[in-house]
């Protein structure tokens, strides 16, 4: 135990406590021998993985919310606004991924893309909900399908931007 402990203390302490020092479910692990691009390009999909984790519990919260009685239509749209400010949060992070990763990468497509129309159209379908659960239940399970297949997109770009420097 002392060995470790001391192991830590010697780390620089940007190493000893940064998400690559100790993984996250669902964040994307790098090489330690990637180029510090690579690197780079691999925490931005982090980024967008956690902002995407936090959309899914912004989600549940709005969901909470509109399925409770009576419901309190304050906390409501203070909730559906926090929804809008992570979508849009995890829209300016996938526009900023895209492009620290090098143009031959096989994830800029995907990043420049997909994810990119995916994040307008979550930000479109937020836009639409009325607070109502009624009315919001389809989108509200539309917007957790697309926060869940957008983590799993970007497991893969992750995977992707490792491969590539790798082979």
């Amino acid at each position: 135990m002392r060995v470790l402990s001391f192991a830590l203390i010697s780390l620089p302490f940007t190493a000893a406590f940064s998400p690559s020092f100790f993984p996250q479910k669902n964040a994307v692990t790098v090489n330690p021998l990637c180029p510090p691009a690579i690197k780079a390009g691999v925490a931005s999909i982090n980024a967008d993985i956690q902002d995407q984790m936090n959309e899914q519990s912004a989600l549940a919260k709005v969901k909470q919310l509109e399925q409770a009685h009576p419901p309190n239509e304050a906390r409501i749209q203070e909730a559906i606004s926090e929804l809008l400010d992570d979508v849009n949060k995890g829209l300016r992070q996938v526009i900023t991924s895209s492009r620290t990763l090098p143009k031959n990468n096989p994830a800029q497509s995907g990043l420049a893309s997909k994810l990119t129309q995916g994040k307008m159209t979550e930000k479109m379908l937020v836009e639409s909900l009325k607070g109502n659960f009624k009315e919001d239940s389809s989108t509200i399970s539309t917007l957790a399908t697309d926060f869940s297949n957008g983590i799993k997109k970007n497991m893969q770009n992750g995977i992707d931007v490792s491969a590539k420097t790798m082979s």
